[in-house]
Order: C-alpha cells, then sequence, then structure tokens
C-alpha cells in the first residue's frame, strides 16, 4: 500500500542519514587521530633538536615527511634540524679552536715569564693561528712585542756602552750606561758593565792624580836642587 511504501521509503532515508553520520564521525576521529599523531610527531623532533639528538631528528623528520608530505610545520622542523645540526658543528669547531688557542696562550705566558721571547711569540702565533681573533692571544702578543722592542733596545744600549769601553771612552760609556738604566733600572747586565766602568774610571782618576802628584813632587825637587837644598830635592825625589 501507498503507506507501506512511504514507511519504507522513511526508513531507507533513515538508514542513509545513519550511514552519512557514522561516515562523518568516522573522518572526523580519523582526522583527530592524525592531528594527534602529527601534534606527537612534531612534538618528537622538537624534543630530539633541544637534547642536541641531530642523528635521531633527522630520522624522525624523514618518516614525518613521508607521512605528513604536505605540513608546512614539519618541513619548518626539517629546515630547523639541518639549521640547528650546522650551527652546533660550528660552535663544537669553534670550542676546539678556543681550547686549543688557550693551550697555546698558557705555554705563551709560561715561556714569556721565563724570558724566552721566542718560544712565547711562536705560542702567540699559533694560537692567533687556530683563532684570529682570540683577544687574550693578541694582548699576549702585543706585551711580548714590546718585551722584544725592550730587549733589542737594551741589547743595542750594552754593544754601544761596549763599543765605546773597548775604544777607551769609559766617560761617554758611563753617562750612556746611566742613561739606559734610568730608563731599564732592573737590567743586572747594564748594573754590571756601570761598575765595572765606573770603578774603571776612578782608577783612571787615581792614577791622574797620583801622576800629577809626581810632577808636581819632581819639579819641587828640580826647583830644590837649583836652590842647593839637596836635602829639600832629596825628599821630595823619595816621595815621588
Amino acid at each position: 500500500t501507498l503507506d507501506e511504501a512511504r514507511a519504507q521509503v522513511s526508513r531507507a532515508t533513515a538508514f542513509t542519514d545513519l550511514a552519512e553520520k557514522i561516515e562523518q564521525l568516522t573522518q572526523e576521529k580519523e582526522a583527530q587521530q592524525r592531528e594527534a599523531e602529527h601534534a606527537a610527531v612534531c612534538s618528537e623532533i622538537a624534543s630530539l633538536l633541544e637534547s642536541g639528538d641531530f642523528s635521531n631528528a633527522r630520522f624522525e623528520f624523514a618518516k614525518a615527511l613521508r607521512k605528513f608530505p604536505d605540513s608546512d610545520e614539519i618541513k619548518a622542523l626539517g629546515e630547523r634540524v639541518e639549521d640547528e645540526e650546522v650551527a652546533a658543528r660550528e660552535a663544537e669547531a669553534a670550542a676546539e679552536r678556543g681550547r686549543q688557542a688557550n693551550e697555546a696562550i698558557e705555554r705563551a705566558g709560561a715561556a714569556l715569564a721565563e724570558g724566552e721571547l721566542e718560544a712565547a711569540q711562536a705560542a702567540v702565533a699559533e694560537a692567533l693561528e687556530v683563532d684570529a681573533e682570540n683577544a687574550a692571544a693578541i694582548d699576549l702578543g702585543r706585551e711580548i712585542d714590546a718585551r722584544v722592542e725592550e730587549e733589542a733596545a737594551r741589547e743595542a744600549a750594552r754593544a754601544e756602552a761596549a763599543s765605546l769601553v773597548e775604544k777607551g771612552q769609559f766617560e761617554d760609556a758611563a753617562e750612556q750606561l746611566r742613561e739606559t738604566l734610568s730608563i731599564h733600572p732592573s737590567d743586572p747586565a747594564i748594573q754590571e758593565l756601570l761598575r765595572s766602568v765606573e770603578e774603571t774610571l776612578g782608577e783612571q782618576e787615581e792614577d791622574a792624580a797620583r801622576e800629577e802628584q809626581i810632577v808636581s813632587l819632581l819639579a819641587q825637587a828640580g826647583e830644590a836642587e837649583s836652590a842647593g837644598d839637596l836635602a829639600a830635592a832629596e825628599r821630595s825625589l823619595v816621595e815621588a
């Protein structure tokens, strides 16, 4: 009958609506699960990056990209994996360079303290070779260069003074040594050379005074002899 037909149509429509509702709910549930899985994968990759585990981060990213090829978030995480791994390698290399530079700087400082200027310069050069912008190495290098220049100036002064001494120019040598000593008061070599030169000058002054005394006594003896005072002349000769 017509009523029965209408009832059948109504039941069929209700079944269709129910099927569509079930399909919609199923799709929503799958979408929620996929979204949750997507979030979990992104969180896992981010966590691996935070811990510095770049190897596993790359592995998880590759899996995630296969499953979510259109995910901008996962693609961005892939770029982050690459960038942070490069940055980590660069930081590790910089740390190693810093360690090597610090070791060389320590050796340079020890050599400088011992007065081994060439060894100190070589160690600073080694530090700057691995880390050209190392401030400590640059500062220490400047200090060593200043010491080298100072030592060169002192050596030049010592050599010139020694040359003057060899020429018998003791007063000039003493003057130069005193001037050098006023700049480098703790230089033992200059101190010793100045003492030696001053002793020689003292001896020369004594010899000159003695010679002057002898000349005077001889002159007195001559005058006494001319005056017929032989005893006075003899005394003067004895003193001379």
